[in-house]
């Protein structure tokens, strides 16, 4: 199983860890808590299936059906959250719901953010493309996102 832990909670990004089943460590980066145009992904187990769609090809994409996340928006009954995607980026404001990955982690100035230093997460392709070959090779392909209590307790406020 892969573990996503999430640890601080900035006002443009949230920052964590993904641990490998093996213990190797990637940095996370999500849209945070009080951007109002991206609800965050809830936390919780999810199964992590192959997705190939127009824009991202050859990435994963996590459902749980039980907290209303599905790969592919359902014809009869619209879920609240499809596609949410492990993909390559560097910012937060780069990600629209998804998830990224980077083998660094540091404070940086955004462009798409008026220069302003947020979270930013460096070599994400070769961190993705790393979680891709470990997730294929996996008997047990599940994400569990967890919170640390440092983002449990501000979720709590917002």
């Amino acid at each position: 199983m892969f573990t996503l832990t999430r640890k601080y909670c900035h006002k443009h990004g949230m920052t964590g860890t993904l641990t490998l089943p093996d213990g190797f460590l990637l940095y996370s980066l999500e849209r945070g808590w009080r951007d109002p145009d991206i609800k965050p992904i809830p936390p919780g187990r999810y199964q992590l299936v192959p997705h190939t769609g127009l824009r991202w090809r050859n990435v994963y994409a996590l459902v749980n059906k039980d907290l209303g996340v599905t790969h592919y928006l359902p014809v009869k009954h619209p879920s609240p959250r499809t596609a949410i995607l492990i993909h390559p980026a560097n910012f937060a404001s780069e990600l629209k719901g998804c998830i990224t990955l980077g083998c660094l982690s540091s404070m940086e100035r955004d462009r798409n953010r008026d220069m302003q230093k947020v979270p930013f997460v460096g070599l994400s392709r070769k961190a993705v493309d790393l979680f891709n070959a470990r997730v294929k090779e996996s008997n047990d392909p599940t994400l569990e996102i967890v919170e640390h209590e440092n983002v449990s307790a501000l979720r709590t406020r917002v």
